[in-house]
């Protein structure tokens, strides 16, 4: 039997380690807490990619450390995917986009009891160094 390869919107998020060790966490109106980060363009280069996703919806600058996660569903009728990268930031202000409607620095404990199951699992892989 062969399988259709997955066709999928691709998304990426920052599990992004503010100076504290806290993780940043933004609130979806629609979809509740989640890491900054977003679609990638066509053409775009994945890294580029992420780095603006995050300037754009926080005004913070990321050193992206390693992709630590992945995972594939399908919502709303449509197919994603979803690359998790450990990132840390200098910076604690956050200059919230009108994408969301609020942020807030959590301890990962804190952060994995409000995250959706993938973006927790990939929370964990980037307080332990990653899946692979």
């Amino acid at each position: 039997m062969t399988e259709r390869p997955l066709r999928a919107t691709v998304h990426q998020k920052a599990a992004l380690f503010g100076p504290g060790r806290d993780v940043l966490l933004l609130r979806d109106p629609d979809d509740g807490w989640e890491f900054p980060g977003g679609r990638l363009g066509v053409g775009e280069r994945p890294l580029d990619g992420l780095r603006r996703e995050v300037r754009e919806e926080t005004g913070l600058a990321v050193e992206v450390d390693r992709p630590v996660h992945t995972a594939a569903w399908r919502s709303s009728g449509t197919n994603r995917f979803v690359v998790v990268y450990r990132c840390t930031t200098d910076g604690a202000r956050v200059e919230l986009s009108e994408e969301h409607v609020e942020h807030r620095w959590a301890t990962p404990a804190e952060a994995s009891a409000v995250l959706s199951e993938r973006l927790a699992t990939g929370l964990e892989y980037a307080l332990d160094g990653g899946e692979s």
